[in-house]
């Protein structure tokens, strides 16, 4: 009889192979180490296809943490639309990854608590917006090397803050991000709520000078 793998056993083996195989894992083999059931996957360093990323995410539809690597728009609505549940995911983006792919994310996983996003070059505030309109429990928010962010869509979080109503966020990274004059200001309005801002560099579109830090 075929022996049952608990989970945390499945969990150490599929994570050890992924990243030993570059996520090359024979699919009979990757049949027995998925499971329904498992709370997280690190992807950043697999090399799958459209078909592997389905395959996975057609058996793991209950995570609550996910790391991907390069990917693109499809690729985030293929596992935006499985795992609705998710609450932390984090993306190194691809060239074709868009404003689209926020959208998508923010649609479907508003239970979201923390949203990395890493060196896209297409992603803009506009799509940001949605982001924070649908996912309002987001504790933490990773922008890093994202440089059409300009941070005017910390309004949104801003006005909550005016308001006196309760915002979420505690984490923060703008770094390399080109902020314009008034995204400054909605994150230094933002400031006194933060357990960390991270802006390093500091890479703003305007000149800025020591009366900004006041």
């Amino acid at each position: 009889p075929e022996v049952k793998v608990p989970l945390p056993m499945k969990k150490r083996m599929l994570d050890f192979l992924i990243r030993v195989r570059v996520g090359r894992v024979p699919r009979s083999l990757l049949d027995r180490l998925l499971d329904v059931q498992l709370p997280d996957l690190d992807l950043s360093y697999c090399e799958l296809t459209d078909a592997d990323y389905a395959h996975v995410f057609g058996v793991c539809t209950r995570l609550k943490s996910l790391t991907l690597g390069s990917v693109s728009d499809p690729i985030v609505k293929l596992v935006s639309g499985a795992c609705r549940g998710l609450e932390q995911l984090s993306v190194y983006c691809a060239k074709g990854f868009s404003n689209k792919a926020l959208r998508t994310i923010a649609e479907c996983c508003p239970s979201l608590t923390a949203l990395k996003l890493k060196c896209s070059e297409k992603v803009s505030d506009s799509g940001l917006e949605d982001v924070l309109q649908h996912c309002t429990r987001l504790e933490e928010l990773s922008l890093f090397g994202c440089k059409k962010i300009k941070g005017t869509a910390l309004k949104q979080l801003a006005k909550l803050k005016k308001k006196e109503k309760q915002m979420h966020l505690r984490k923060l990274n703008l770094s390399y991000c080109e902020l314009s004059k008034k995204g400054w200001k909605y994150a230094v309005r933002l400031g006194v709520d933060l357990h960390a801002l991270y802006i390093s560099p500091l890479a703003p579109s305007f000149k800025i000078t020591a009366a900004d830090f006041l």
